[in-house]
């Protein structure tokens, strides 16, 4: 008896995740912590990936648009390159998060070179800052 009421919560509750990036995800959960929820149209809320409660109790499949997504995504991409050359207030951090990601790599691989050269750049600024007269680099 607990073992059918089980197996039907699973299926109503659980989506398939399968073959879904987990930086999508992460992405997506980004956005609903965030309070932007409505403004993420990505892939792990295409309805092949969400729970049947989510489908169609949450209606999250609803914002569902990969063309939208393209170019969240690049807006994003922007963002953070513009955050990372910052004289005032440096962030590489979320430049270091876009390039592990692969989607961005998959789907935007004009940006993705942009954001290899500008990590490059900056990588190469601040191992030049930490290296003395002699050619030694201090230890900090």
């Amino acid at each position: 008896m607990f073992g059918l009421g089980g197996a039907v919560l699973t299926i109503i509750l659980l989506p398939d995740t399968t073959g879904l990036n987990l930086e999508e995800n992460d992405r997506m959960q980004r956005c609903l912590l965030e309070g932007r929820w409505s403004s993420y149209h990505g892939e792990a809320i295409n309805p092949k990936h969400l729970s049947l409660f989510e489908r169609f109790v949450l209606g999250w499949g609803k914002n569902y648009n990969p063309d939208q997504d393209k170019e969240d995504l690049c807006k994003e991409v922007e963002e953070a390159m513009k955050q990372a050359i910052d004289p005032k207030h440096p962030n590489a951090g979320g430049l270091h998060q876009l390039l592990r990601n692969h989607v961005v790599r998959e789907k935007l691989p004009d940006e993705y070179t942009k954001l290899l050269e500008l990590s490059f750049r900056l990588s190469g600024a601040s191992s030049d800052s930490n290296q003395s007269e002699g050619g030694k680099e201090n230890k900090v």
